[in-house]
């Protein structure tokens, strides 16, 4: 800054990682002690376990409602959003449909081709699926080979096309 006459810089370091700076400047020359400037710097450490500890709740937060498989929300976490929307619907008159997909024979896939085979094929379908709905639908892993999507705001004939179309797309996709 063309004003700055002093200038005080602490890195903000995570795992030997720079994660961000605090940067300070001073209309005065040679504000800015040796002493200030350690204080800078614990506050910036002080800071950097801050925001380490914000990330790994938030991380966790995530694990906490994601199938650590598909990356799609977990049964748990699905049945708690299926609530929600159940009671957004009821309260507001608004409709909601749900879609529930199985996978036919999938004990098959498993058997024949062994369990990464199958894992490769539920992270497919659930990018499948992500692919084919909107974003204010909700999907999620409702058991082993089975998905559900909630549909806000959907009545039965929009669903029924919205499930017509994911068919089409499983059956172009694994013919």
């Amino acid at each position: 800054l063309p004003w700055a006459r002093s200038f005080a810089c602490a890195p903000a370091i995570i795992k030997g990682n720079v994660i961000g700076f605090l940067n300070l400047e001073s209309r005065q020359p040679g504000f800015f002690t040796q002493v200030f400037v350690w204080q800078l710097q614990a506050f910036a450490d002080q800071a950097a376990v801050a925001i380490e500890k914000a990330r790994l709740f938030d991380e966790t937060q995530r694990l906490a409602i994601t199938d650590g498989l598909t990356g799609i929300f977990n049964h748990r976490h699905l049945m708690q959003l299926c609530d929600r929307e159940f009671e957004r619907s009821r309260r507001f008159h608004h409709h909601l449909a749900i879609i529930m997909a199985d996978i036919d024979h999938f004990k098959d896939v498993n058997d024949t081709y062994g369990h990464p085979v199958g894992d490769m094929v539920l992270k497919s379908l659930a990018h499948l699926f992500r692919e084919n709905f909107r974003t204010v639908d909700i999907l999620g892993r409702y058991g082993g080979e089975e998905f559900m999507v909630l549909l806000p705001e959907t009545n039965y004939d929009q669903a029924m096309a919205a499930a017509e179309r994911l068919r089409i797309q499983v059956e172009q996709a694994y013919p």
